[in-house]
């Protein structure tokens, strides 16, 4: 069996998330202010969590905001 990257694991997580959400939020079963509200406390935990690394909870933030700004131009 092939070993898959630890880079496209994450990839195709992150891209299910935000297919997720965007479908959630489309039937109206999150609002965009709930998934704000989700997405900001996600990125204010990469901000405040100790754990040896600042530099990739700080690309963890910032990957986090832009999933948020995405869904911001999507909200229909």
């Amino acid at each position: 069996m092939r070993q898959i990257s630890d880079t496209a694991i994450g990839l195709a997580a992150l891209s299910i998330c935000e297919n997720l959400l965007a479908v959630l939020m489309d039937r109206k079963v999150i609002s965009h202010e709930d998934i704000e509200e989700l997405l900001g406390d996600a990125a204010g935990l990469q901000h405040s969590v100790d754990n040896g690394d600042a530099e990739v909870n700080e690309e963890a933030a910032e990957i986090i905001q832009q999933v948020l700004d995405g869904l911001a131009t999507h909200r229909g």
